[in-house]
């Protein structure tokens, strides 16, 4: 592409004064807001950057529209508060006196889930220790039980002995009556 005509070569579009650059806080003060402020703007595109490790420099331009090149103040205390800003006290009591009005609800509820979860806390504390309780009760029967039944395997082992034995032993008369028929225990 050839840029000449007629005349010779198109002159170049004027550049204005080149951009400078700036610290994250350094823009926020020449441009009298927070640093957050310069943060969300980066992230907008509304302010030209470019990352620089794990912050960014920030351009800005020189001229009525930005700020003029020069050294910037170290003062970390953020820039001056803007007189069309500044609250009056009476309206800074009407606002503070509103927010309250508005939270007012929520710190109310708040203070009555706090309640409900300490009741169901101890509601909880409370069925636990009683599960542990019938643990230790379920594990007393469990053993109880064990015990009774290996006696009656015990008892059941000694009345099952060998027929000499069983005839040798001397019969009692609860064993007499078993072994005859109900019609015959009365000719005894």
């Amino acid at each position: 592409m050839n840029n000449s005509g007629p005349e010779g070569p198109e002159p170049l579009p004027e550049r204005g004064p080149e951009p400078i650059r700036y610290s994250v806080a350094a823009a926020a003060q020449q441009l009298g807001i927070s640093d957050r402020a310069v943060r969300k703007r980066i992230q907008a595109g509304t302010l030209r950057a470019e990352p620089h490790g794990r912050t960014y420099w920030v351009y800005l331009e020189p001229g009525p529209e930005g700020p003029e090149p020069g050294p910037v103040p170290l003062d970390r205390n953020g820039p001056e508060p803007r007189p069309d800003r500044a609250l009056s006290a009476e309206r800074e009591t009407a606002v503070v006196n509103l927010v309250q009005q508005m939270i007012e609800p929520f710190v109310k509820e708040l203070g009555e889930t706090k309640e409900q979860l300490g009741r169901m806390t101890a509601e909880r504390d409370q069925a636990r220790i009683q599960a542990e309780m019938a643990a230790l009760e379920r594990e007393q029967i469990q053993a109880e039980r064990d015990a009774l039944q290996a006696r009656l395997s015990a008892l059941e082992a000694g009345h099952a002995e060998s027929p000499t034995q069983a005839s040798s032993a001397p019969e009692t008369a609860t064993d007499a009556a078993t072994d005859v028929p109900w019609w015959q225990f009365w000719k005894h």
